[in-house]
């Protein structure tokens, strides 16, 4: 038997896609009258089934906003698995380099923080804050830039 010769089935699923898509095409280019009287002629209160359309527009676009803050949060979290806090001891060491720095530079501290301060130089918590940023540097240095090492 020549399988060449022998029509294809049609699929079923791709027959009703069509036949939804050309339904969806007619609504879209017939006119807001054109609808409200095909409605009242099927029986139908155009009115009702234009707040429920309404409803379901606002239903869908919050959806929609809901699921891209989720995903927003989901990377946020992944994010979040990434990111190593630093260490007391890691603290301790940076905090001595950094200091060790400074004493260097009398004036580092003031450089570092002077638009943030008003020229008033950085607190313990700035010190602090830099010291780990200065640990997390150099862990993601050793690792070969590899956050997960």
């Amino acid at each position: 038997m020549d399988t060449m010769s022998t029509p294809k089935r049609t699929d079923s699923a791709a027959e009703l896609g069509r036949l939804e898509d050309a339904l969806v095409d007619s609504i879209l280019q017939s006119s807001e009258t054109e609808l409200r009287e095909e409605i009242t002629a099927a029986g139908e209160d155009a009115d009702a089934i234009l707040r429920r359309v309404d409803a379901l527009i606002v239903s869908v676009k919050t959806e929609c906003k809901l699921a891209r803050l989720r995903a927003a949060q989901e990377e946020v979290q992944a994010l979040h698995g990434i990111v190593h806090s630093v260490t007391t001891t890691e603290r301790t060491a940076a905090r001595a380099r950094f200091d060790k720095a400074r004493s260097q530079d009398s004036s580092l501290s003031k450089k570092l923080l002077l638009a943030a301060r008003n020229g008033q130089g950085a607190t313990g918590t700035d010190l602090d804050s830099l010291a780990d940023d200065y640990a997390e540097l150099e862990r993601l240095e050793q690792g070969a830039g590899d956050p997960s090492s």
